[in-house]
């Protein structure tokens, strides 16, 4: 059997534009996707399935085949990315540092921090969290993390945040988990006081999970490449291999040259890896359609090129966990597309990668679990 290499671009997908209008995919310029994708098999796929609410915590863990983990918690997985211990019975929270808006509304997570803002911020977090019983634990630019033993409630992720005040929505979590809810609002004073455009919001909670390995579930050996603690974590979580690697910081500013590199060699090892790039979903996230456009032609030119290049008699597939709406900034759970390159498969693919091209194909796959089983398949 072929290796398979899976390249998932978080968010590479649009909702298709006003008239005259193209997508960021469709706008950019993309040689070696429109190479593969003359000579693939291409089309939609529902990654997130009806009922599912649209993100990564359901897109990546249906592209890793496991459909049970589109509920998890994100707090602990990604501590099990960052090396953290986590007892059985404590909560993790996951913690976004967010900008504010012009109405002090909690905005879009927080931009590249330098150095002396993120430690400072760290410092204040932890002071906070400290009085209140809770530990802060790794983390690095806008993404953090915290534990403590009050039960998990249910929160909203980062997407929904968007409009609310630092007063707003706060009822449950002061229901809940009152000693939280004082060290969060104990946090964004020190902020105010510190003259910081920050605030931290909470999500994201719960206990770590009990899933099935990857091999169990698909009879292959997996691994990952990246640099986002969710795809790491989900990965370990799942048994798989998911190496740290220098420079892939789950960013914009991420090493793309190292995570192919480490993708290339992960390949001698196992029968199925993944990529995973997270920048096309920050940037429309940030609702900058022209950055986004650039990071999609980035990851051609330094991720799907050389895969390529490197790996010949392997089978590609390229597809992304969900569309995140540049014209909005949130995730959407629409058919995104895909194109599935096998040497020895189908030659009459499209002439160009995008939405409407692969929309235009007429191929609809139900889900990810049965787009990974197609590209298993001799």
């Amino acid at each position: 059997m072929a290796k398979l290499v899976v390249c998932i671009i978080d968010g590479m997908a649009d909702p298709p534009p006003p008239a005259g209008g193209v997508t960021p995919l469709a706008a950019a310029h993309t040689p070696h996707c429109d190479t593969l994708a003359r000579h693939s098999v291409a089309g939609l796929c529902h990654v997130i399935q009806p009922g599912a609410v649209p993100g990564s915590e359901a897109g990546l863990s249906a592209l890793l085949c496991c459909e049970a983990a589109a509920s998890i918690a994100r707090g602990p997985v990604e501590a099990l990315a960052q090396g953290d211990p986590v007892a059985p019975h404590e909560t993790v929270w996951r913690l976004n540092l967010v900008s504010l808006g012009p109405r002090g509304n909690y905005d879009n997570p927080a931009p590249l921090l330098d150095a002396a803002t993120e430690t400072a911020a760290r410092r204040m977090l932890d002071r906070a969290l400290g009085t209140q019983g809770y530990s802060l634990m790794g983390g690095k630019g806008f993404r953090h993390l915290c534990a403590g033993t009050e039960p998990p409630v249910l929160r909203n992720g980062p997407q929904d945040a968007c409009g609310m005040t630092p007063d707003t929505g706060q009822s449950d979590l002061n229901s809940h988990c009152p000693r939280l809810a004082r060290a969060m609002t104990e946090a964004n004073a020190l902020f105010r006081r510190s003259r910081m455009d920050l605030a931290v919001w909470p999500w994201g909670a719960g206990t770590m999970p009990d899933l099935p390995g990857f091999a169990e579930t698909t009879g292959q050996t997996g691994a990952l490449a990246g640099g986002v603690p969710l795809a790491r974590g989900l990965a370990l979580a799942l048994g798989m291999t998911a190496p740290s690697i220098a420079g892939a910081t789950g960013g914009i500013d991420t090493d793309l040259g190292a995570k192919t590199r480490a993708a290339i060699a992960l390949a001698a090892g196992h029968d199925v890896v993944y990529l995973h790039v997270e920048a096309p979903d920050l940037h429309a996230h940030a609702l900058d359609r022209v950055a986004k456009r650039r990071a999609i032609e980035r990851i051609d030119a330094e991720v799907v090129g050389p895969l390529h290049m490197a790996l010949p008699d392997a089978t590609l597939l390229i597809t992304c966990d969900h569309a995140t709406d540049c014209a909005t900034g949130r995730h959407m759970a629409i058919p995104v597309p895909f194109i599935l390159h096998k040497p020895d498969g189908p030659q009459d693919g499209i002439a160009t990668f995008s939405e409407a091209a692969s929309a235009r194909t007429g191929i609809r796959i139900d889900s990810a679990a049965t787009l990974v089983r197609l590209a298993l398949a001799d």
